[in-house]
């Protein structure tokens, strides 16, 4: 019987050429058993996913550079590709997991398009001493996931689903679409996973060219208890019709949000939007028994304004242009996304806007976070970045301010 209490910790540093998702204990014995060393690979020309993880308490996944994943690389249909996959697969769960400092890009697949995807699968055992049942997960899952930079992240098909983050639970065996995405799976209504946080990433969707139906989302949330998003930099590039769907920046599904405090609502502040044609959120309010309270809609949040007025969450994020300060570096398809050098971006909105996090001491090349006291700076990627000599800057209203839609919700007859 699997227990959460009983698991050894494990790490994988670097990665493992042609890993086959399912493959975890032929492929990846470092991920299975505590005290095996660091790997320091790179993962390229995988089918399904770069790395998997399942089962395990306190493993760590870092360093690794992941390329090249999915239908591009190998070819087949029905593909549901990730750089790093933790859980799923109908019964694996993770607890303490960290997820940190890794390089994910060119992940293609025709079911699902994931740079890391986090499932959490509950498991349900007969209790022998209690009677009833035993359920494991049994201590908080507390995720994190940190320092990551993860681009281009692409659809294979107009019904491709596409994230580059996703933390969620089982989902329905039995629906399909927007219906299964949002239900969770039999007798799961009531579980929600416990302290996860997603900070400090560097996220570029880059523009696939697809006009699709599928769900597009830099990050996905879905039921999760107290998740925290902060210091990230997200980067929306693909078009006005890449999805008739969802096309938002975050997607969260979870219980309402009012005052900015409820204990079981997402935590999301600090973080960088560079929009573009996608809306700011997707918000599907469900209750603790998981009955859907509204779906809500593809424009409810549009604007970064009105997620603030609504929700009172990202009151101290900045939204602006911020690809402008990031490159490339390297020989595709094995590159690496860093803020600029030679010089260094001036007044960049990533600069010195973060939230100092007890649980973030590096970056994602290890690099010394928040120096001599400062704020961290936004994203994977610490730097020393310049400021104006003469700065002065209302960079937003946030109170007073109410929520109002982006278009009329019904018209004035003719008179």
């Amino acid at each position: 019987m699997p227990s959460s209490t009983t698991r050894s910790p494990a790490s994988a540093t670097g990665s493992v050429d042609g890993y086959r998702h399912g493959d975890q204990v032929e492929r990846l014995p470092r991920l299975l058993h505590q005290g095996q060393p660091d790997l320091g690979q790179h993962d390229h020309e995988c089918p399904h996913g770069g790395i998997f993880t399942g089962y395990e308490d306190g493993a760590v996944i870092s360093g690794n550079r992941i390329y090249n994943v999915g239908i591009q690389a190998t070819g087949g249909t029905n593909v549901d590709a990730a750089g790093i996959v933790a859980g799923g697969v109908n019964r694996y769960n993770n607890t303490n997991l960290k997820i940190r400092g890794n390089e994910i890009s060119g992940v293609v697949g025709d079911l699902w398009s994931r740079g890391i995807s986090v499932e959490q699968v509950r498991n349900s055992f007969p209790s022998i001493t209690a009677g009833g049942n035993t359920y494991f997960p049994n201590i908080p899952e507390a995720t994190q996931i940190t320092n990551n930079a993860i681009w281009g992240i692409r659809r294979q098909s107009a019904t491709t689903n596409l994230s580059a983050i996703h933390l969620f639970t089982q989902r329905s065996t039995t629906l399909t679409g927007w219906n299964q995405i949002i239900t969770p799976s039999l007798n799961n209504n009531q579980y929600f996973t416990r302290n996860d946080v997603v900070y400090n990433n560097t996220i570029v969707l880059t523009n696939d060219n697809v006009a699709g139906s599928g769900l597009v989302a830099a990050v996905g949330v879905q039921h999760a208890n107290g998740a925290s998003i902060k210091n990230n930099a997200f980067v929306m590039q693909n078009g006005a019709s890449a999805s008739t769907l969802n096309h938002s920046t975050l997607f969260y599904q979870g219980v309402q949000m009012t005052d900015g405090n409820d204990p079981m609502a997402l935590v999301c502040d600090r973080n960088a939007y560079e929009n573009g044609e996608a809306t700011m959120a997707r918000f599907v309010e469900i209750n603790a028994n998981s009955d859907v309270i509204s779906q809500g809609s593809a424009v409810e949040f549009k604007f970064l304004s009105q997620w603030r007025s609504w929700t009172k969450r990202d009151i101290n994020s900045v939204e602006g242009t911020i690809s402008s300060d990031m490159a490339y570096g390297g020989v595709a398809p094995n590159q690496r996304l860093r803020v600029k050098t030679n010089p260094t971006p001036i007044g960049s909105l990533l600069n010195n806007r973060g939230e100092r996090l007890s649980v973030i001491t590096t970056d994602i090349d290890g690099a010394a976070r928040g120096s001599a006291g400062q704020p961290f700076d936004i994203g994977a990627d610490e730097f020393d970045g310049r400021q104006y000599v003469k700065d002065l800057e209302a960079a937003a209203v946030v109170s007073p301010s109410k929520y109002r839609a982006a278009a009329a919700r019904f018209q004035m007859p003719n008179t």
